[in-house]
């Protein structure tokens, strides 16, 4: 399908979005005794900012308050969090503190100075404690609390546990009962024609996050007019939930449903929440990756992307942005984002660059490390930096992106759409932590950098956090020794650096491709565009070779550019198809070389 594309200045936007997985742990004794407030509430209302220097964008939210243990009294209160989207600028940061309307919970709270542009209201600004420490968050439909270190049983029990620290007992502002103790029940639950929702299996139950991978729910009583389907939250290790996007369920019957799975979703339990309010779960879902994507609804009138309705969108790897200026250095002129360390960043190199090379190389992910060195920091300023610095609440480190988008038009369904792409990185790690440089000696109370900056790493190659402790990108982590492979990480960067270097970008972009090392470990000069077809990709058995010549030679490589098979004539060497099996094969990415009598190609593949 030809599609006319266009970008102009007055529809570019920058986006930051950080990536982060580690939080300093803050007892919670600490943080009532520091704490200004000390309240339950509810999120009633949002609305973001830029700061008055227009280096980040912040989110206000008015917390109206049913329960005070600390702090003066009032109605409401104004709290901040990092991120937000102001028109069509936006920053994402994680570990952030997310916050929805009617987010409900009991808030430790500081004051935080800040100017914001526009920002009007006569309320002073708050933060929460340590990030997202300070925040004891309701889930009154599991009927449950949740904090990234703290184990609550019962909300009398966490009342106690704040009030024995404040020696006060809480004001009662309003009665409220989120919890609804008595059951209230529901009219429709009393009609006789309204079936129960019920899941009976779930097709794949393994699949990736945030790359439009579809997952198929199979059951009955799900109603023809679409629900909820709910997913485990990676961001929190599973302790939260999120829900899929209206315009992810591609389809939904009343035995059958298909949904894309939300880059944000981990392994769990699933469940769907019908239109009539009947709930089923099922467990056994495996998310083994997640692709970062960014959820966006498109303000624009003239355009109306999806209706306005929000969206999921790839964040999308380029070789470089012709509109960039001859000061600005954020890419190499060679297809590559160049990363500069800062002059304080010196005694890290050795171990940051083991990390930095085992995702690049293995993974595919152009990015590359400057000869020469920066003072900048983590700034709006066409410099990709790699510091130490302070990322922010209880943060350990981060990796900052910064995106712009412009407006796609297919002539052929005269529709919008959006295109966003990864214009800038930045690495921070907290200065004032006690860092190992060296794994094999890392002590209990040291942070290993190599771990941390795979990680991160991981997070500036493209991907998002997964639910699962023995895995580089699962959300959370500890001080001391780590013995975590990479190898999990690799197969989905590649997957997706293919999938950019296959998508045709806006005008001023050049598509991505695979960083040199990565090209070099598999003797590989270029993945070339190719007459061959390869099939099913991704396979668990048999793939299949097809081509419009007699296939000479196929040669199979691992990720690690050894030789793992020759195919033979049984195979079917001397036609126009060869079948290998690869059942017995270790899962991961493979590399075909692929001759005919017009020459070779190589073609890769994944073995699930």
């Amino acid at each position: 399908m030809h599609k006319l594309y266009f970008l102009s200045l007055l529809l570019l936007s920058f986006i930051s979005y950080s990536q982060v997985h580690l939080l300093k742990e803050i007892p919670l004794s600490d943080q009532v005794n520091s704490a200004e407030v000390i309240a339950e509430g509810e999120v009633i209302a949002k609305k973001s900012y830029w700061d008055s220097n227009k280096h980040n964008i912040y989110t206000v939210h008015t917390i109206d308050l049913s329960k005070l243990y600390k702090g003066a009294s009032t109605a409401q209160i104004n709290i901040v969090t990092s991120g937000g989207i102001v028109g069509l600028d936006a920053q994402v940061d994680y570990p952030s503190l997310e916050l929805n309307k009617s987010e409900k919970g009991i808030f430790i709270l500081e004051k935080f100075d800040l100017n914001l542009a526009g920002y009007k209201s006569s309320l002073p600004l708050y933060q929460v404690t340590g990030t997202s420490q300070g925040l004891f968050r309701y889930n009154t439909q599991e009927k449950k609390i949740y904090n990234p270190f703290t184990q609550v049983a019962s909300p009398a029990d966490l009342e106690q546990k704040i009030t024995s620290l404040t020696n006060k007992q809480p004001r009662q502002l309003k009665a409220v009962d989120y919890f609804e103790s008595k059951k209230k029940k529901t009219p429709f639950l009393q009609t006789a024609n309204v079936v129960a929702a019920s899941i009976s299996s779930i097709s794949p139950t393994t699949i990736g996050a945030g790359d439009k991978s579809v997952l198929t729910i199979n059951g009955s009583g799900f109603g023809t007019t679409k629900g909820i389907v709910r997913f485990k939250n990676a961001d929190t290790a599973g302790s939260t939930t999120i829900d899929a996007l209206e315009t992810q369920i591609t389809s939904w019957t009343d035995t059958k449903i298909q949904v894309e799975v939300p880059g944000k979703a981990g392994s769990g339990d699933i469940e769907v929440e019908t239109s009539t309010g009947t709930k089923s779960q099922i467990s056994g879902l495996i998310i083994p990756y997640a692709i970062g994507s960014l959820q966006y609804a498109d303000p624009q009138s003239t355009t109306n992307v999806q209706n306005g309705k929000k969206v999921e969108y790839r964040m999308h790897h380029v070789g470089s942005d012709h509109n960039a200026t001859s000061t600005e250095s954020n890419f190499d002129g060679n297809g590559s984002y160049l990363f500069k360390y800062h002059t304080n960043f010196a005694a890290a190199k050795t171990a940051f660059e083991s990390a930095f090379n085992d995702m690049v190389c293995n993974g595919g992910a152009n990015l590359k490390i400057s000869t020469q060195t920066t003072t900048a920091k983590d700034v709006v300023d066409n410099i990709n930096s790699i510091h130490f610095g302070t990322p922010g609440g209880s943060k350990v480190a981060k990796v900052t992106k910064r995106l712009a988008t412009g407006y796609v038009f297919d002539a052929n369904t005269w529709t919008y759409d959006m295109y966003w792409f990864i214009y800038e990185m930045d690495y921070v790690f907290d200065e004032t932590l006690s860092w190992s440089y060296d794994s094999s000696t890392t002590s209990a109370t040291e942070y290993d950098l190599n771990t941390i900056a795979r990680h991160e790493t991981g997070h500036a190659s493209g991907l998002g956090h997964v639910n699962d402790a023995q895995k580089l990108m699962d959300a959370y982590t500890s001080r001391g020794p780590k013995n975590i492979s990479s190898t999990s990480a690799h197969s989905p960067i590649t997957t997706k650096i293919t999938y950019d270097k296959a998508t045709t970008p806006v005008y001023s972009l050049t598509k991505a491709d695979f960083s040199d090392c990565y090209k070099q470990n598999l003797g590989i000069d270029t993945i070339e565009q190719s007459a061959f077809q390869l099939y099913p990709n991704p396979t668990s058995g048999f793939i299949t070779i097809s081509g419009q010549h007699t296939i000479e030679a196929v040669a199979v490589y691992n990720i690690t550019g050894a030789l793992v098979h020759e195919a033979s004539a049984a195979e079917g060497i001397g036609s126009s198809e060869v079948s290998i099996d690869l059942g017995n094969y270790t899962s991961g990415i493979y590399f075909t070389k692929v001759s005919d009598a017009t020459g070779s190609r190589s073609l890769r593949f994944v073995k699930e």
